[in-house]
């Protein structure tokens, strides 16, 4: 079934036009963010067919990889479209997503290397990478949630 899901999510992605949107960080983040599903479920997958892929390593990839590039790219294109502001990523907001992604990728890292101080290591530098990703955005990102909309607007 995680095979089927992960095929079927790759299916799904090829007619996104994903090359189209890499000038767009506010696109190719959620685009991102989909491609951790289809990542997470070929590690489950790939783990449940008999390769020595240990089911965590599909776990962190949909929980730190696809829930948390999902839920940071929406809420920097949110919080711009709510407040009234134009749908451009505010200045270094893009390292959010970098620190996020390297983050999942050292969490994933993690569950795939033996046992031991690599390991711990990786979790390590996941954990900072990942939650540095929303200190980012809460720093970037508070001036314009507290702040009234510019268009004058209530709300």
């Amino acid at each position: 079934t995680a095979l089927v899901a992960g095929l079927a999510v790759i299916a799904r992605m090829t007619g996104w036009h994903t090359a189209k949107t890499l000038g767009d960080p506010l696109v190719w983040s959620l685009h991102a963010g989909a491609a951790w599903v289809a990542v997470g479920f070929l590690f489950v997958a790939a783990g449940d067919l008999g390769a020595p892929v240990p089911t965590t390593a599909g776990l962190h990839a949909l929980t730190a990889g696809a829930i948390g590039a999902m839920i940071l790219a929406v809420m920097t294109r949110v919080s711009l479209g709510h407040t009234g502001r134009p749908l451009v990523l505010p200045p270094c907001a893009v390292w959010c997503y970098a620190l996020l992604h390297a983050g999942a990728i050292a969490r994933v890292a993690s569950a795939l290397a033996p046992a031991g101080s690599s390991a711990t290591a990786l979790l390590v530098v996941a954990g900072a990478l990942w939650a540095g990703a929303f200190v980012l955005f809460a720093a970037l990102y508070a001036p314009i949630l507290v702040r009234p909309r510019p268009d004058g607007v209530d709300g």
